[in-house]
């Protein structure tokens, strides 16, 4: 698939299914690691646990995301330059193994 963005320390993704209720756990993209990294995983009823009681946070993920979602709607392909890279799922691809938030 096309190169979506290349993501760094700190970054965080899977966010779109917790965020968007339309979305359901459907991947919409793969993210492929380039060097050592680690990842770490937080569930759907932590994330809600977590959003009770710092309800801004999901007010400013909505946003980020939104803009994710139109910066990626027009996205041809590009160069992999770091760590962490998610391009667009693949139809062809198998999606057995997920990676993100559930």
């Amino acid at each position: 698939g096309a190169l979506i963005t290349t993501l760094s320390d700190g970054s965080y993704f899977g966010e779109f299914p917790l965020i968007f209720p339309e979305v359901k756990g459907t991947r919409t993209a793969t993210a492929r690691c380039t060097q050592w990294t680690q990842l770490l995983y937080l569930d759907k009823g932590d994330f809600f646990q977590i959003v009770e009681v710092y309800p801004e946070l999901l007010s400013v993920m909505k946003q980020i995301a939104e803009a994710r979602k139109v910066h990626t709607s027009g996205i041809e392909g590009g160069e992999k330059t770091g760590p962490l890279t998610i391009e667009e799922e693949d139809e062809n691809e198998d999606s057995g193994n997920e990676s993100g938030a559930e």
